[in-house]
């Protein structure tokens, strides 16, 4: 008697259906999630960038949004904003520094405010070129270069690449390695799972802890405002994803070591509550720009402030700045 042959599938083959159903639907719900979150309506150009052409310039990469406060000819200082703020990170310090005789510039890097988000990795050697065509297309010569968190780390990057075309820097709450809980930053690294994290909880991550730094300003609304709406611009996803993928939120211990042979004067100011940069990176990094010419490198310390010493106590951070700049220069 032959044996009969069932078309039933067994038990290993009904398993491996119903899991292929359930990536199918889990990819299904990740994609529309995807879609439904998706905040980017606004893409850049001519008709919706605001403001005057003057404050725009075109650059190897990309159109760059800038701001230009003080007079031609006096030393010029230009600013550059952290991670996620953008140039108007610098609002307390910009016309208080061209009154006090500087060219002060400040602008938007690639991928933030109302510069444009390039296709590209978002790595150092790509914000160092934004910031070294800048230089060159204003004709601003030797610069003395200020940066603030992630903007503390380009400037230091900058400088030790091209010592020549600096004069000398200011880092406020500068970052060394990364920030302290990078945890979220981790996650967003992940291949496949990354961007998708981003959108749905990344971008909301950044809007609270900006309004944190920033609620305790005069303008607190605005500025949460303007934080909000540059994330509806077409590529500002991308770019994030890009540059927490790069090796621009990495180690730059190095650098700092790099620029402490230059013998170029440098001020670190940081406040005692900052939670985002770690005191002992910080201090480490000081003593690498200390191991010649130590006279050159001021370290203050802030009591009472935190990650944003130039937004929540201006006044003293630019009284710090102005003499600093004006003893670098001799004057």
């Amino acid at each position: 008697m032959s044996a009969v042959q069932s078309n039933t599938p067994g038990r290993g083959g009904r398993f491996l259906r119903w899991v292929a159903i359930l990536i199918v639907v889990v990819a299904a719900v990740v994609l529309a999630l995807h879609v439904v979150f998706d905040r980017e309506t606004i893409l850049l150009d001519q008709k919706t960038r605001p403001g005057p052409a003057a404050n725009y310039v075109g650059l190897s990469d990309g159109v760059t949004h800038l701001e230009r406060a003080g007079q031609a000819g006096r030393p010029a200082v230009v600013l550059v904003h952290g991670a996620t703020v953008p140039m108007w990170d610098w609002d307390p310090q910009f016309k208080p520094l061209a009154a006090a005789g500087f060219l002060v510039v400040r602008y938007d890097q690639f991928g933030r405010g109302l510069s444009d988000r390039p296709d590209g990795a978002y790595d150092r050697a790509f914000y160092r070129r934004q910031l070294g065509d800048l230089i060159a297309k204003l004709k601003l010569g030797r610069v003395h270069l200020v940066g603030h968190s992630f903007g503390g780390a380009v400037v230091v990057d900058f400088a030790a690449h091209h010592p020549e075309a600096v004069k000398s820097l200011v880092l406020i709450a500068p970052m060394v390695n990364s920030v302290k809980r990078d945890a979220g930053i981790k996650l967003i690294r992940l291949p496949l799972i990354g961007g998708f994290l981003l959108r749905l909880i990344g971008v909301n991550s950044m809007v609270k802890r900006a309004g944190k730094l920033l609620k305790n300003l005069p303008e607190a609304r605005r500025y949460q405002r303007l934080f909000r709406e540059q994330f509806k611009v077409k590529g500002t996803e991308r770019a994030i994803l890009a540059m927490f993928r790069s090796d621009a939120m990495r180690d730059f211990r190095a650098g700092y070591a790099r620029v402490g042979r230059t013998l170029l004067p440098v001020l670190v100011i940081w406040g005692e509550r900052d939670d985002d940069i770690d005191q002992k990176l910080l201090e480490g990094a000081v003593g690498s720009l200390r191991q010649k010419g130590a006279a050159k490198v001021e370290f203050k310390v802030l009591p009472g402030a935190g990650h944003s010493p130039n937004l929540a106590v201006p006044k003293k951070v630019n009284a710090l700045i102005v003499e600093f700049l004006k003893k670098a220069d001799g004057t």
